[in-house]
């Protein structure tokens, strides 16, 4: 591994033991740790980045839940000239069929 980015290894893995503990304790001195563990890695993210802790924070706030691959799997579908779309529940939007497995 490149030793120029060990620091995005290390912070990845400190966000993911956060991640994971946070799903699954309830005892709330641990969440602290959790938290504290989240800040860390958000802090080493932001002093090697152009992204500030706070911002760092809320993209992890998005990924919530036991880490994982997160993969998405999408079908492009013709019958002659046309093309199979659906809406989207989340956003309305049209997109190609598939989804999260």
């Amino acid at each position: 591994m490149n030793q120029e980015y060990d620091w995005l290894r290390i912070a990845e893995q400190i966000k993911a033991i956060s991640q994971n503990g946070l799903t699954y304790c309830n005892n709330p001195y641990d969440k602290e740790r959790y938290h504290q563990l989240q800040n860390i890695a958000a802090d080493i993210i932001s002093n090697h980045s152009n992204f500030s802790q706070e911002k760092i924070l809320e993209i992890f706030s998005n990924d919530q839940g036991y880490l994982t691959p997160k993969l998405d799997v999408r079908a492009a579908i013709f019958n002659k000239d046309k093309i199979l779309l659906v809406r989207e529940i989340s956003d309305g939007l049209w997109t190609l069929p598939g989804g999260m497995g």
